[in-house]
């Protein structure tokens, strides 16, 4: 389990691709724009996944294995993934209150813009 999540794994819908985006929205990539409306309305944020690790570390006990060496290093880890995470989102929510709001056009939406 720490070493998936140290492998820091990336979900195969970043290829998505409809083959539009590109020329609609010169140099935006559409997954990460479809990412910033689904975190922007809610549908699925950082925190989810917050909640998601510290569920998986609940479930398979993770702080209450008697562990040492590598083991304890790796304990360390995943219980400390969800505040880490949980940074990282307030970073990068502040970075994002600092951007101007950029209307994208999203083909699957009939060409209607959408502001991120």
């Amino acid at each position: 389990y720490a070493a998936m999540m140290r492998r820091q794994i990336t979900m195969p819908a970043h290829l998505m691709d409809d083959g539009q985006h590109g020329a609609s929205n010169p140099g935006r990539n559409l997954f990460a724009d479809f990412s910033a409306v689904a975190e922007a309305r809610q549908v699925y944020q950082a925190e989810d996944y917050c909640c998601i690790i510290e569920h998986l570390n609940k479930r398979w006990r993770v702080a209450s294995r008697c562990v040492e060496g590598e083991a304890a290093q790796a304990q360390e880890y995943l219980l400390g993934l969800p505040d880490r995470f949980r940074k990282l989102a307030e970073r990068s929510k502040a970075k994002k209150k600092k951007t101007p709001p950029t209307n994208v056009v999203f083909s699957w939406l009939f060409d209607r813009a959408i502001q991120i």
